[in-house]
């Protein structure tokens, strides 16, 4: 477990790499995780529950933040330092977790109204997506570089890249006012 407060964790020690696991592209994240720098995020969402305690523990060894996703219940249990949650749960009480003041909090936004939402909320950060064309969100249009700085550009919360990020187009994140990115597929050809 990260024994940091959030903001110093977020502030000071992030990584800037979160990586996210995906029941089709990335069902066993373990091999990856283990490559991770420390103090990096991991995202779980659709895991098998045999996997959760190996994955814990390579967490806990190499400092790796452990969020879950859309799944209080497990966070709870499992004692995750986050919690991640889908844009269109951001209003409902599932995801105010006003039991553990320390985990650190973040929620995926496809829209402008909708990060601003989690800003006012007190969201520690947010996932601005689809930045580049990916796979996973086949309806959505990426933003793009130019239209993801204007849209992000009033927020005071950490944002994070999310969308297609590849070796190939990971250096085009440079010019970014982010504070780092989510992958699946860089992760998994890096």
């Amino acid at each position: 477990m990260i024994h940091f407060s959030k903001k110093v964790f977020l502030n000071k020690y992030f990584s800037g790499q979160i990586l996210i696991n995906d029941k089709l592209k990335l069902p066993d994240p373990t091999n990856i995780i283990e490559k991770l720098p420390a103090f990096s995020i991991v995202v779980l969402r659709h895991i098998q529950p045999n996997k959760i305690s190996r994955i814990k523990h390579i967490c806990q060894k190499k400092r790796i933040l452990l969020s879950i996703a859309n799944n209080h219940y497990l966070a709870q249990k499992i004692k995750s330092e986050g919690f991640h949650t889908k844009e269109y749960n951001i209003n409902n009480g599932i995801t105010k977790l006003r039991q553990n003041k320390q985990l650190i909090r973040s929620t995926s936004c496809h829209k402008f109204t909708s990060a601003m939402k989690a800003q006012k909320l007190g969201y520690d950060f947010i996932f601005y997506s689809p930045i580049f064309h990916t796979s996973t969100h086949k309806n959505s249009k990426e933003i793009g570089k130019i239209k993801f700085n204007y849209q992000t550009r009033k927020l005071t919360l950490p944002v994070i890249a999310l969308g297609g990020i590849n070796t190939h187009n990971i250096k085009k994140l440079k010019k970014l006012k982010i504070k780092g990115f989510a992958a699946i597929e860089y992760f998994k050809n890096n």
